[in-house]
């Protein structure tokens, strides 16, 4: 489903304007992003976490020379799907 697909499902459902849901759709993930890089959690719906992991510096290697590189330390974006998710999809 594209964005535009998501937007029209949901103005539907909800009686709202297009423009509205695209609005509240980018207020919301502003405000996931933000709390993301404060480190914290975010519980928006049922059943859907988004958080940060942090990932340790670790020797990598190039596939195309073989050479071994230092792959830096970061964190990175996960999204965890609950027990509500996982029942309704399977």
């Amino acid at each position: 489903m594209k964005k535009s697909d998501f937007v029209r499902a949901v103005a539907t459902k909800a009686e709202f304007s297009q423009k509205d849901v695209r609005e509240l759709l980018s207020v919301i993930g502003d405000v996931i992003i933000e709390a993301m890089k404060d480190d914290e959690g975010v519980k928006p719906f049922e059943g859907f976490t988004f958080s940060t992991r942090h990932r340790d510096a670790r020797k990598g290697r190039n596939p195309q020379t073989g050479e071994e590189i230092m792959i830096a330390a970061k964190d990175v974006p996960v999204c965890k799907f609950g027990k509500v998710v996982k029942e309704a999809v399977a």
